[in-house]
């Protein structure tokens, strides 16, 4: 009594009630924004180790 049943979706209930399908394109959107700082600051550290050593070399 007082209790509604929710009804399906239209995705036949993979997702549960959609919400889930919000959050799994926010947690690609956040992986992919990691992936995105992660190569970043790989190619800054390369390019400064580059300066580094070169910087070394150039003194000898």
């Amino acid at each position: 009594m007082g209790q509604q049943a929710f009804p399906k979706t239209s995705n036949g209930g993979e997702f549960g009630d959609g919400a889930s399908v919000h959050s799994n394109k926010k947690r690609y959107g956040c992986l992919r924004m990691v992936k995105e700082y992660k190569s970043r600051f790989y190619i800054v550290t390369r390019c400064v180790r580059m300066l580094i050593c070169s910087n070394k070399e150039d003194k000898y």
